[in-house]
């Protein structure tokens, strides 16, 4: 990720990743999620007192704001699985934005994107205030070359949409329909960003195709604009989102996504997808001057980030440890698998071994064996997880509901 954000080698940002660490102000810890191997980092305490000293900001306006604080850091712990997802389908429509959108057979140039994930914003709809939750948020601006030889900037935005749940109600359509209809929307209502929707599976795609026609007909509205695509074609594609075999969600033909883009002002931008000048930058700019004196405080700064997760992970059962912090550090200690079979029983609770083994794709004794590790007690998640508990723990499925 940080590579891509700032065009940079990975042995470049490794090799400062690794300084920052020595120097005790960031940490890391290696999930065993989807994306086994790829270590993520963050800030710990001292790191962001020294960020927040350097942007002349308060530190913990700044945690909070970046959700970089503790209680950030444990709400994403259990989204995880779809975080990794979401940011690799972020870096494939970055890096292959130039090369997919030409104009007039000149290749543009990607100069500036953004994204937000877990977006959460509050509107109204016929007199009631509604909660719209989408997984991605994604903001594009491309230089081309006009025929005049002048240049310009174009700006392109997607939302985002993944879930490994098929339960139309975590599927936010209607919220999504309903948003495109709210008087906020009203002077921009032709500026409507598509959808890309990715499903984990040709089964999860076709009920993503059967919940945006039902959605549409329940509200009496026509259906959203945007594409489906399929991930494990993502191989086929040579791990080219751009390339994947795009399907329309009004329709189900087969579309390229460079067709579904349209150009957006600015201004039309959701509030919560920022594209005006990069913000952090001109503090940076701003806070340069007044850096050195301002360091020179001695006060003891606030406990932000109690820090060393991968420790706490491998640790869980020895502590005496809140519920929320226990779900949120097995969100780095489940496997694949597991969080498979923790979805299926939410969704069939008092399956057999067999109907696991059938459901997953793999041999019986493999599933009993997962299966199995979920009743140790270091698991520390009960087996039989319920629809109950997914909505008194709504942050181990999908935040914002």
């Amino acid at each position: 990720m940080v590579g891509v954000a700032r065009w940079a080698s990975r042995a470049t940002v490794y090799r400062h990743l690794r300084g920052l660490e020595a120097c005790k102000l960031a940490e890391s810890i290696l999930p065993r999620t989807p994306g086994e191997g790829k270590r993520l980092y963050h800030l710990n305490n001292l790191g962001l007192h020294v960020l927040a000293r350097h942007l002349a900001r308060p530190a913990h306006e700044l945690a909070r704001e970046w959700q970089a604080d503790e209680a950030g850091l444990l709400r994403k712990m259990p989204r995880l699985p779809t975080l990794l997802l979401l940011q690799d389908v972020v870096n494939g429509l970055v890096t292959g934005a130039a090369e997919a959108i030409t104009n007039q057979g000149r290749r543009p140039k990607l100069v500036r994107w953004t994204w937000q994930r877990d977006v959460v914003h509050r509107f109204q709809y016929r007199e009631q205030v509604l909660r719209l939750f989408v997984d991605g948020a994604v903001a594009l601006c491309i230089h081309a070359q006009q025929s005049d030889g002048t240049t310009g900037g174009e700006w392109y935005g997607l939302f985002l949409l993944a879930t490994e749940l098929d339960d139309e109600r975590l599927m936010r359509l209607e919220r999504l329909l309903c948003w495109r209809e709210s008087p906020e929307r009203w002077s921009s209502y032709q500026h409507m960003l598509p959808v890309l929707i990715l499903a984990a599976s040709l089964r999860r795609a076709e009920h993503w195709q059967h919940a945006v026609e039902t959605s549409a007909l329940k509200l009496h509205l026509d259906p959203l604009r945007g594409a489906l695509a399929c991930l494990p074609e993502l191989e086929r594609a040579h791990e080219n989102l751009w390339r994947l075999p795009w399907r329309t969600l009004s329709t189900n033909h087969l579309c390229h996504l460079r067709d579904l883009l349209r150009r957006v002002p600015p201004a039309v931008f959701p509030p919560f997808l920022n594209v005006e000048e990069d913000e952090e930058e001109q503090q940076l700019v701003r806070a340069l001057p007044d850096a050195s004196g301002a360091s020179g405080s001695s006060e003891k700064p606030d406990r932000l980030v109690v820090g060393n997760l991968a420790r706490r992970v491998a640790t869980i059962t020895q502590h005496d440890l809140e519920e929320r912090e226990v779900i949120a550090l097995l969100g780095v200690r489940l496997t694949s698998c597991q969080w498979s079979i923790l979805r299926l029983l939410l969704a069939h609770p008092l399956v057999s071994d067999e109907e696991l083994a059938e459901l997953l794709g793999m041999e019986r004794k493999s599933a009993r064996s997962t299966r199995s590790t979920l009743h140790a007690p270091h698991a520390g998640v009960p087996v039989h997880w319920s629809e109950a508990d997914s909505r008194a723990h709504p942050g181990l499925w999908e935040t914002g509901h």
